[in-house]
């Protein structure tokens, strides 16, 4: 073969050169819009990754990727990267990321090279995920770096390969194992009153359908619903091998029934009644081992529940509010007090009956002094703690006479199973928790600890402690 002649391939390097140079404007204008048309969907595409999982958009999610990209995250889980279907990558993110309340991806300076129909990017990340009440810390951080691979299809660019490097980590590092714990949840429903309830069952991560479990009902404070503390120990419970039914009470959250907002110990008391029931009717359920845990003011309606419904198996209280007509006076102004809220629920009610209007007043409130709760009770005003978009602040006012005439105590000594009672002397009414564990006749056990009553409703510490303690009680005494 001759040699190419040097000056020829000068010369046609120059001709190239020149036939580039003289394109028209509008036809190179057209060049670069395109390369910044495609690196403007590569970043978004390695974006949406992250954010739609954060969002748990799994549809989204999956739009992104071949049907089956190469994914490797060795360098966090020392697991070999494999080739994966994309159907079977997103399943496994969706059973996993939801048992973080949130995740956070901050995928930034994404460096994209792109060559005819493929195209790498590197990108750096900072994924944070959050696991209320975890022993440990509830944070957990990784910053690293992705690489992605895409391809260009008659669809648009998709992943085909993505690599995970891990460059730093922060926070509890046991929070993926804790969250693979997490119990696995599911909306439920069943009737009270003829009303249809609504609940959350928790069952233990991996619990195979048809073996059967002790079940307990978890029950919150008064005006409260499932999404509070009566679904954080639930999940709780669930977490270390027991079945957990929180549920929204008639009148409350999601569930039917008016008037709203209604605060009625009696009728409470049918709907934990019939949540026992409910229960025993699962497959995944020992009907023989059902109790109930009630914090705060629903610790009142379990202790008549468990006195008059003998399914229920055992006892526990955390936080409890057991008053009686003497504290009722101290607490709500005397008997003067007293006797002007039972006017005005009993005028409320009689005006329900007759119009349908539920007079309310906020449940709690810093500035209106007819709130139920008045005062600054932080964990009903923030937001970031009880103020969630599920709990309504309101009480009907209807509700005081039920309220006020109510005493738990006095059914204490016809409860035979074995009780458990959780609190603190800084915690509400701790004597009237004294004077019920007083009237007790069986089995029995208090707790001390430390903390406020609204540290028993979301203080990782003391919800914790209060609930390996309950825990413990309800597995022993229901074995």
């Amino acid at each position: 073969m001759k040699p190419i002649n040097v000056w020829i391939v000068c010369c046609l390097l120059g001709l190239a050169l020149i036939v580039i140079t003289a394109l028209p404007p509008v036809l190179k204008d057209a060049c670069a819009s395109e390369r910044e048309s495609d690196r403007e969907q590569i970043v978004e595409i390695v974006n949406g990754i992250g954010n739609s999982a954060d969002r748990r958009d799994w549809v989204a999610c999956r739009a992104f990727w071949i049907e089956e990209p190469f994914v490797d995250y060795s360098s966090l889980s020392g697991q070999p990267g494999v080739r994966v279907r994309a159907a079977d990558l997103i399943a496994g993110w969706n059973a996993f990321l939801p048992k973080f309340k949130f995740t956070q991806h901050f995928i930034t300076n994404h460096e994209v090279r792109i060559s005819g129909d493929r195209a790498d990017c590197r990108s750096y990340v900072h994924a944070i995920h959050n696991l209320p009440f975890a022993e440990g810390g509830d944070m957990w951080g990784v910053y690293g770096v992705y690489e992605h691979e895409l391809v260009k299809t008659p669809t648009g660019w998709k992943v085909s390969k993505m690599i995970f490097r891990l460059l730093a980590q922060e926070g509890n590092r046991g929070l993926p194992a804790l969250a693979a714990k997490a119990p696995a949840e599911r909306k439920v429903r069943f009737t009270s009153g003829g009303e249809n309830l609504v609940g959350v069952l928790y069952t233990p991560a991996g619990h195979p359908e048809m073996e059967k479990l002790p079940a307990i009902i978890v029950t919150g404070s008064w005006t409260t619903v499932k999404e509070q503390m009566a679904g954080t120990y639930a999940k709780k419970l669930a977490a270390e091998g027991l079945i957990a039914l929180a549920f929204d009470f008639r009148g409350f959250g999601e569930s039917g029934g008016e008037p709203r907002q209604y605060e009625s110990p009696q009728q409470k008391i049918q709907d934990i009644k019939n949540a026992v029931g409910f229960l025993q009717t699962l497959p995944m359920v020992n009907p023989e081992k059902i109790g109930g845990l009630g914090i705060c003011a629903s610790s009142g309606y379990m202790a008549e529940a468990v006195a008059e419904d003998k399914r229920m198996k055992v006892f526990a209280a955390i936080a409890p509010w057991f008053h009686d007509a003497e504290l009722v006076k101290l607490i709500y102004g005397g008997e003067e007090g007293v006797k002007e809220k039972v006017a005005a629920g009993r005028a409320a009610k009689v005006k329900f009956e007759k119009t349908k209007v539920n007079e309310w007043v906020p449940a709690c409130s810093t500035i209106d002094n007819q709130a139920a709760m008045f005062g600054k009770f932080e964990y009903y005003l923030n937001p970031q703690r009880g103020a969630i978009p599920e709990w309504k602040n309101q009480f009907a006012v209807m509700s005081w006479p039920d309220w006020l005439q109510f005493e738990p105590t006095k059914k204490a000594d016809s409860i035979s199973v074995p009780v458990l009672l959780i609190h603190s002397e800084n915690g509400a009414i701790p004597d009237g928790a004294k004077r019920f564990y007083g009237k007790l006749v069986g089995k029995k056990d208090f707790y001390w600890m430390q903390g406020t009553q609204f540290d028993f409703y979301d203080n990782p510490s003391v919800v914790n402690e209060a609930s390996k303690k309950a825990v413990t009680w309800l597995k022993e005494n229901l074995n």
